[in-house]
């Protein structure tokens, strides 16, 4: 029963937090972060009762498996800006906050649970606002796109003459004509 309430607890702190999520326009929101915060709980207080031997390997790899889940929300813009880095440490913040619930302790991850609720609305309360740097621009970076190939024309007499003549006066006589560009250049035996 204690793993249950454990589990419901961290489910309803996780609620909070995934709320702010959702409420803001973010991906991961309500049942994303509610779901990992009390699968983190159950998992760690399984692992307290069940496995006291190797709780510090279970404990370690919701951390890991965690991170990974984070590392799929933090995407690239179209200019290479990231996008979701909040999202994600706020998801790892309160799989923190499910392992200290399941753990037992239960007001420090009601408190904790208020720290990253009032870093989530820092940047959305007036007076505190005004403590945040200002933003820093975009870094514009050109747009890659592709250009068209386009249909070469041959060289005419005068692209040729300037051609041979841009090279070193020992290597004008070793190049043949036809290297340069020019077609009317007679063909040796046996070339067609």
């Amino acid at each position: 029963m204690t793993l249950l309430l454990r589990a419901l607890l961290a489910a309803a702190l996780g609620l909070a937090v995934g709320w702010e999520r959702e409420a803001h326009g973010h991906a991961a929101g309500v049942r994303t972060v509610s779901l990992v915060t009390m699968a983190a709980a159950a998992l760690t207080a399984l692992s307290q009762s069940s496995f006291p031997g190797s709780a510090d390997r279970i404990l370690a790899n919701i951390i890991v498996s965690v991170g990974f889940l984070g590392a799929g929300m933090i995407l690239r813009g179209q200019r290479g800006e990231p996008h979701g880095l909040t999202t994600a440490a706020s998801v790892w913040s309160m799989t923190i906050v499910g392992m200290v619930v399941g753990l037992g302790h239960y007001l420090p991850g009601i408190i904790l649970t208020g720290i990253i609720l009032f870093l989530l609305w820092w940047q959305y309360i007036p007076w505190l606002a005004r403590l945040l740097p200002p933003p820093v621009p975009p870094i514009e970076r050109p747009l890659r796109r592709r250009v068209a190939h386009r249909a070469t024309t041959p060289p005419t007499a005068d692209s040729t003459a300037t051609a041979s003549q841009n090279l070193p006066s020992d290597k004008r006589d070793r190049v043949a004509p036809d290297a340069l560009g020019d077609q009317s250049a007679p063909t040796k035996p046996g070339r067609t």
